[in-house]
């Protein structure tokens, strides 16, 4: 009976049904897929953080390029118009109401800025803020004007600068200036650049791109068609949504979730979202167009293509996926043959434990 139990016990059969290389192997090949899949997770986590903070840093360089631009451009009107003030033929020109005269003398002076400096407006307003000369379009003049620039500088006799959305659906960076002659105010100057189309260059060389949109509210669609009309602006299209109208763009066709993401927002300037346009993969990201007022009137996307990032990071985490592997399936082997030839060992030892304990201890038999 003795020896039957130790029969029992030290079965080689019963050795190799306890499935001992399993028990150590299972726990280890399970061990690595764990760690393998947190390590994957966390790299690509990683570069996902590192992709969208690149993103946030281009769209902060487009915005502080934007401001930094218009900040100099404003300087640079000032110092245009003080010059301009101290002009003794303008000056006695505007005081005369000689607008005949006093455009056939600064019409050159406007087209020159204009090419140097692409100054696109110039006005002469006089003390009522009525439009006594507009240089750059003469033909329409004594209209009254109420944009915030002009009425803040009217009311401060300060200079005073900034963005505006203007009648013809343009926008325009203006700087108006109280005009003194011997202590005495005698009306305003005002100079303006449009500068719609200088954003998408300026973030063009930031290597992004960026579409503006204007506030439904504010935007005069019978105006706008009407303008394209006159000036025969064939190819100049806008997109009409619920919330906004997209002004300015650099394709045909603004993509759906693009539309979705700039027509729903909600003023979070940290918002972001993923979106293919002309076949390449971009973040877009918004922020607040604003007037000289401070009020909003539209929006700047900002479009990072992040195409190739995205590539780069796919290709790195399949190598890495494909190399783990690799590295798991040669580690898992190498220890698979370590176990097994353990267990070769250890089923060795029990069969001669086993025929020890089959012998009678006198005999040997």
């Amino acid at each position: 009976m003795q020896r039957d139990n130790r029969s029992k016990l030290f079965s080689d059969q019963e050795f190799k049904k306890s499935g001992f290389v399993w028990t150590l192997f299972l726990p280890i090949i399970v061990a690595m897929l764990v760690i393998g899949i947190i390590s994957i997770s966390s790299i690509y986590y990683i570069q996902e953080e590192h992709l969208q903070t690149k993103v946030d840093e281009r769209v902060k360089k487009v915005e502080g390029v934007v401001n930094y631009q218009i900040a100099q451009n404003s300087n640079l009107f000032q110092g245009v118009m003080d010059i301009l003030e101290d002009d003794i033929e303008i000056i006695k020109l505007f005081q005369n109401r000689d607008r005949e005269a006093l455009l056939k003398y600064s019409k050159p002076i406007f087209e020159k800025l204009n090419k140097r400096f692409n100054i696109t407006h110039l006005y002469f307003h006089t003390l009522d803020r009525r439009v006594f000369l507009r240089v750059h379009n003469p033909v329409k003049h004594s209209d009254s004007i109420n944009r915030w620039t002009l009425v803040q500088s009217a009311e401060s006799n300060e200079s005073v600068s900034g963005l505006d959305f203007g009648l013809q659906n343009n926008i325009s960076l203006r700087s108006v200036k109280p005009w003194f002659v011997n202590g005495e105010l005698i009306g305003y100057l005002e100079l303006g650049e449009e500068i719609e189309y200088a954003i998408p260059r300026l973030a063009k060389l930031l290597g992004t791109t960026v579409v503006i949109s204007i506030d439904r509210d504010k935007f005069n669609i019978k105006k706008f068609w009407e303008w394209k009309r006159v000036y025969q602006l064939k190819n100049k299209m806008v997109e009409v949504m619920d919330n906004y109208v997209i002004y300015i763009k650099e394709f045909k066709r603004t993509p759906e979730n693009l539309r979705d993401f700039i027509d729903d927002f909600q003023g979070d300037e940290n918002s972001r979202e993923e979106v293919t346009v002309m076949h390449q993969r971009h973040f877009a990201k918004n922020f607040y167009l604003r007037d000289a007022s401070g009020e909003n009137v539209g929006l700047i996307t900002v479009l990072v293509n992040v195409d190739s990032e995205v590539e780069l990071l796919e290709m790195m985490l399949w190598g890495l996926i494909v190399t783990s592997g690799l590295a798991t399936i040669i580690a898992l082997l190498t220890y698979f043959r370590h176990i097994k030839r353990v267990s070769l060992e250890i089923e060795e030892a029990n069969k001669t434990i086993f025929e020890l304990s089959i012998k009678d201890g006198l005999t040997s038999l």
